[in-house]
């Protein structure tokens, strides 16, 4: 059974220096060019979540199935259907097809768990 991890805020920060750095490295390297790289939605966007609508995705060795995406009007949802993760609000792993491995806040309730995404407008942090 996959467990979550403890959310704090080094992890918060850490994890989101090292997806901002990634960006940036594989940019720069020639992977990509710089206009396709910026164009890619990141995995904190609703775009990377729609098109996976229905999919199976894997929590380490567990797959959840990807039930919603709802937008939020300062972010979005997503809503799985779990079986065999913990009943626990934590921080799970789940493998993106395109971005990897995307640690997500969850809140799991029986077979369900939900992830909510909040963006604030530019100028309000």
């Amino acid at each position: 059974m996959p467990a979550a991890k403890a959310l704090n805020r080094r992890f918060f920060l850490a994890g989101t220096t090292a997806l901002a750095i990634g960006a940036v490295t594989t940019a720069a390297k020639g992977s990509l060019p710089r206009a396709a790289a910026a164009q890619m939605p990141g995995p904190y966007s609703i775009e990377a979540w729609e098109p996976l609508l229905g999919s199976n995705l894997a929590v380490g060795t567990r797959r959840i199935r990807l039930t919603a995406v709802d937008g939020l009007v300062l972010g979005f949802a997503l809503s799985f259907e779990v079986e065999g993760l913990p009943s626990m609000d934590g921080i799970y792993t789940v493998q993106h097809p395109v971005s990897g491995p995307v640690d997500l806040f969850m809140t799991v309730q029986g077979q369900h768990a939900l992830a909510v995404f909040t963006h604030l407008p530019e100028g309000n942090i």
